[in-house]
């Protein structure tokens, strides 16, 4: 069986022996090829589109100085809240904490997850919430079904914004959330919050070029 290397060889002597017109006609006729679709959210999100955003994420991650760092994205075509986990990364401590409980990672856990959660429902209309599970009305805010992995391992304080896009100069849309977890609320919040807001709104991060290019978003116009 031919290699890829060989099979690239094969069509590049083919391409070489083309006249200098018919080279152009096939360069034109490529040019008009269409783009590559995008992939719509959660059915075609893959494995590699999760070790994408997780590498992201742990780039965010290491920049604030989090346990954890979690990003869900809207269902394609809905504007109603409709969550799904895109990515989840956590740091050593919380790492060694939930291997000591033989606890699974919990990116494997929830990959593709569409559970509902208050926590995103509040951020995706209001574009910022804060969570302190070391208060009851916060607490007391949760559904009985929402898992609560994060507090499970130490993170008591969540911090999480409104993932907004703007394409081709539309009006922007929040299209996900994107939540940072600490043992408690930090002191340099300020900064945490301007750097969230950097990797959730704009394109300094990378994270929201990448789901831009990469994903059929949904959502809704803000």
């Amino acid at each position: 069986m031919a290699t890829v290397d060989q099979i690239q060889q094969v069509f590049l002597e083919a391409f070489r022996s083309l006249s200098p017109q018919s080279k152009q006609d096939l360069l034109n006729q490529l040019c008009q090829l269409p783009e590559k679709t995008r992939a719509r959210i959660p059915g075609e999100i893959s494995l590699a589109h999760y070790a994408d955003i997780n590498r992201l994420l742990l780039e965010l991650l290491n920049e604030i100085g989090a346990m954890q760092v979690v990003a869900r994205l809207n269902e394609t075509e809905k504007e109603e809240p409709a969550p799904v986990f895109i990515g989840w990364v956590e740091n050593i401590a919380r790492q060694r904490t939930r291997l000591q409980k033989n606890d699974p990672h919990p990116a494997l856990l929830r990959a593709g997850d569409t559970d509902s959660s208050t926590t995103y429902e509040r951020c995706y209309r209001e574009g910022i919430v804060e969570r302190d599970w070391m208060k009851p009305e916060h607490v007391q805010e949760r559904r009985s079904n929402e898992l609560c992995l994060s507090q499970k391992t130490g993170v008591n304080y969540l911090l999480v914004v409104r993932i907004e896009v703007g394409e081709d100069g539309k009006p922007p849309r929040g299209v996900g959330v994107l939540g940072a977890g600490f043992e408690k609320r930090p002191d340099n919040f300020t900064t945490i919050e301007e750097i969230l807001k950097k990797w959730a709104q704009t394109n300094s991060g990378g994270l929201v070029k990448y789901l831009t290019e990469h994903f059929e978003l949904g959502g809704r116009v803000l």
